[in-house]
Order: C-alpha cells, then structure tokens, then sequence
C-alpha cells in the first residue's frame, strides 16, 4: 500500500510536469500554443538613457516561474509520510515521499525538456525584439531638440507634412 501511495504521487507530479513540457514545447506534432502573454514595452529605465523595447514579464521571470513549477509541485507533497510512520508512529528507515520522488530519474528529464523549451523560446523572442530596431529613431530621437529646431527653421507647412510622412 505504501509502495502504491509512493507511486501514485510520483505519477501526479510527472504527469502535470509532462502536461507543462507539452505546452511550451508542443507534442512534436504541432507547435506549442502561446502559454502567456508577454508584453513588449518601451523600458525607460533611468532619465538620460535611451529607451529599451524589453519583454513585460521579462523572459528571466518567466524562465524563474517556469522552472519554480517542479520545486512548488515536490514541496506541496511534503505533507505526505510513509504509512509505516504513521501507523506505527516510528522512524522510517526510507526517505521521504517527496525526495524520493525529486530524485526520480523520469522527473529530472522532465525538468530537463521545460528547462530547454524555456531557452529556445527565449532566443526566438529575442529574435522578435530585433524586429523593433527599424523603429530605433522613433524613440531615440530628443524630442524637444527636435521640437526646438523646428521652431527656428520655421518651415513650410508642405515641408513639414513631408517630414512626419517620414
């Protein structure tokens, strides 16, 4: 009964950890769904410097929530102890549940399969992003410099439109 109690909890985990791997890294029959939703955002990060396209969550808190799901799923089986320690209230002699079902070999390939899924989409992501830097002189301009050049050249309204056309 033990041995089954063992079994069924390291299936539990495996399973959900399977369920995660095939999300983000498809079922090698069709590409993966989108997971979540990612944000590109223009970071201004401190006055001075120029603005940087970034991700909103960043790929770095993603990979981190991602790879934390394996450590949330082991710890919540914690609570559980072998029936010998609890019907007999004495020390027993296997480690716990959740450490033997850490050290699974099945389990760490699992975590293996997010863990790669997670860096390929994080390099096709930065790909994406490079995407952006045809756009660069939108936001790297200064814009009251700008504003202020116009003011003293004092062009034409035909010149002007042509400008912004740009």
């Amino acid at each position: 009964m033990n041995r089954m109690m063992e079994d069924a909890l390291r299936l539990n985990v495996k399973w959900s950890l399977m369920e995660l791997s095939r999300a983000i890294n498809g079922d090698g029959k069709t590409s993966p769904n989108p997971l979540f939703r990612v944000k590109v955002i223009l970071q201004d990060n401190s006055p001075g410097q120029t603005p940087q396209v970034a991700f909103s969550p960043s790929l770095l808190q993603l990979a981190s929530m991602v790879n934390d799901i394996s450590s949330h799923l082991i710890s919540s089986i914690t609570v559980f102890r072998h029936l010998p320690e609890i019907l007999v209230r004495r020390k027993f002699a296997r480690d716990p549940i959740s450490v033997l079902v850490e050290r699974d070999e099945d389990i760490k390939k699992i975590q293996t399969q997010i863990s790669n899924g997670m860096q390929n989409n994080a390099t096709l992501l930065q790909a994406y992003l490079k995407t952006w830097d045809v756009y660069r002189e939108i936001w790297e301009v200064n814009k009251d410099a700008f504003i202020n050049r116009y003011r003293h050249l004092n062009p034409l309204v035909s010149s002007f439109d042509a400008d912004t056309a740009r």
